[in-house]
């Protein structure tokens, strides 16, 4: 889908991650120095980073499943299932989102 100045691709399937929740301009983020390169779509741009960083469409849901209201384990390994992908493109940046749940779940 194209609106005026940016572009939104919305991948969808499953995968499992392992990383770290931040915050940044106080969002929840996800952190992760590993990706599933085969499975999981990255631009030419993205592919040589050394650590990923992605928001949650999900947000509020995470923060309820994880606890991480407070953020506590900010620092602490937290497995992931991601469920879809969404980039949002504009001419300046690329945010992707994941809709993520509890690997339990």
């Amino acid at each position: 889908m194209q609106n005026d100045a940016q572009t939104i691709i919305t991948f969808t399937g499953n995968i499992a991650l392992s990383g770290t929740f931040t915050l940044e301009n106080g969002a929840l983020g996800f952190i992760t120095n590993h990706l599933p390169n085969k499975q999981f779509p990255l631009t030419e741009k993205n592919q040589n980073q050394q650590t990923y960083f992605f928001h949650f469409i999900n947000e509020q849901e995470i923060k309820d499943t994880f606890h991480t209201n407070n953020l506590l384990d900010a620092a602490k390994q937290i497995e992931i299932n991601i469920s879809s992908i969404k980039y949002t493109i504009t001419h300046d940046k690329i945010v992707i989102a994941l809709e993520a749940s509890h690997p339990d779940n």
